[in-house]
């Protein structure tokens, strides 16, 4: 008896871990490919001085709070650079406590908590995909979902531009002639697509049975940025194409890429002709995009100049805590063309939380890429440098879509860096040990 009590006893504890793990595993990939899929669309509310966007994966935020106290209850949860993330929200705190002045002659001191909530909001959503992520399947599933995501997204904008210039449709994908989407801008639209563009690369390297389909997405993607007829969406791609080209890619690549961009170029001239009788006669995406370097007494330049000189007078006056977050608005309450944001991150981040915040936004961004850097520039192994140099080329073209537009409140740019802080653990040697010990009771319950 005793002997089967203990056989008895071994097989059910068992079963339980099998069950625990599978569950988990469920749980997870339900809450990625719900908060991933569902992450561009967004609903903004309020006028320009008290804009709040709203995304439809938020509804499924409280439960992936449920899912991180449940790995804390289990012992494992992982919090990365926690000290960096309290020192953001202090910094957010403070340069609200030191302008809560502005806020009351403003009357809007409902938005004190507003502020505070959105920037907890991804950090939780930062924290949650770093504990959603624990194995290569759920890498590859992040990736995956994220490229079909961007590809119905381009295809949105699509239909809604060619709805807007054939049938005089007004439509909320575009905005007149320019493909926005889901997502309500046609800069963060195109940015969306890019880091979709080269996550599909990155997915070819994760997921070495990947299909042809990835290239026919990213065909669709371009096509998509093409739409948006982002001018700094435009220039961010191509740099980042030249980066990509210049530092993640071998000799034989190197040529096929460079034989693709001369044939996108002709195809660019081609689509830029101004003759009613040319190939492809001029519209009005071609005609923004020739204009993608323009003179500095352009309308458009003159009013990105003064944006960004509003911007830096916020700064030069209160530059250590910034006017507050959120208050850039406020700048320009009497002037009826501005635009309620400075369409430059760091300036933005410079004038509303001064050096305190931009500091700590740095910090964080430094940490988590650091082992990323460290090991594409020192491993000696071409394909994990190609690897590595790809996702550091995704969070590139965002990056240098910051200079024309606020992208720290996207959060597709929060699930990309906890996406870096799972990639360095699962694919540069830094192991979590206790996911390791736990799942070989599953493998083995398995076999």
């Amino acid at each position: 008896m005793a002997t089967f009590q203990t056989v008895a006893m071994d097989q059910r504890g068992r079963w339980h871990t099998f069950a625990r793990a599978t569950s988990d595993q469920r749980m997870r990939t339900f809450l990625i490919i719900a908060l991933v899929a569902t992450m561009p669309v967004n609903v903004i509310f309020g006028d320009k001085q008290t804009a709040t966007n709203i995304a439809a994966s938020d509804i499924f935020m409280p439960l992936g709070i449920l899912f991180l106290g449940w790995s804390l209850a289990k012992g494992r949860l992982l919090l990365p650079v926690i000290s960096l993330c309290l020192l953001s929200l202090s910094s957010i705190v403070a340069s609200i406590f030191f302008n809560l002045g502005t806020y009351f002659r403003n009357g809007e001191t409902a938005r004190v908590p507003i502020e505070v909530a959105k920037i907890a909001w991804l950090w939780l959503l930062f924290y949650l995909f770093v504990n959603l992520i624990r194995n290569r399947s759920d890498l590859r599933l992040v990736v995956k979902v994220w490229v079909l995501g961007s590809v119905a997204e381009a295809l949105c904008g699509i239909g809604g531009s060619l709805a807007y210039q054939i049938g005089n449709i007004d439509n909320p994908f575009s905005e007149m002639f320019r493909a926005q989407g889901t997502l309500g801008d046609s800069n963060l639209f195109a940015a969306h697509l890019a880091a979709g563009f080269f996550l599909a690369l990155l997915y070819r390297k994760l997921s070495r049975t990947a299909s042809q389909w990835v290239f026919y997405a990213m065909g669709i993607q371009l096509v998509g940025i093409y739409f948006s007829a982002s001018r700094g969406g435009l220039l961010s791609i191509l740099v980042s194409l030249l980066f990509l080209w210049l530092f993640a890619t071998s000799g034989k690549q190197k040529v096929a890429v460079g034989l693709a961009l001369l044939l996108g170029g002709g195809a660019v001239l081609a689509l830029s002709t101004t003759d009613e009788n040319g190939l492809l006669a001029s519209n009005p995406m071609t005609e923004r995009l020739k204009t993608s370097t323009v003179s500095l007494n352009d309308p458009e330049a003159q009013q990105r100049a003064r944006l960004w000189r509003v911007a830096l007078d916020g700064f030069f006056d209160s530059p250590f805590f910034g006017i507050g977050r959120g208050n850039y608005a406020s700048l320009e309450a009497d002037d009826p063309n501005g635009a309620g944001h400075a369409h430059n991150t760091v300036l933005g981040l410079l004038c509303e939380t001064g050096l305190v915040g931009l500091g700590s936004y740095l910090a964080f961004g430094s940490a988590v890429l650091f082992g990323l850097v460290r090991d594409w520039m020192a491993t000696r192994f071409r394909e994990q440098r190609n690897t590595d140099g790809i996702l550091l080329t995704a969070l590139l073209v965002v990056g240098l879509s910051g200079v024309t537009i606020n992208i720290e409140n996207y959060r597709g740019l929060w699930i990309l860096l906890g996406v870096v802080v799972a990639y360095c653990r699962l694919h540069i040697g830094q192991v979590d040990k206790r996911e390791g010990v736990r799942s070989v009771p599953v493998r083995r319950a398995l076999a």
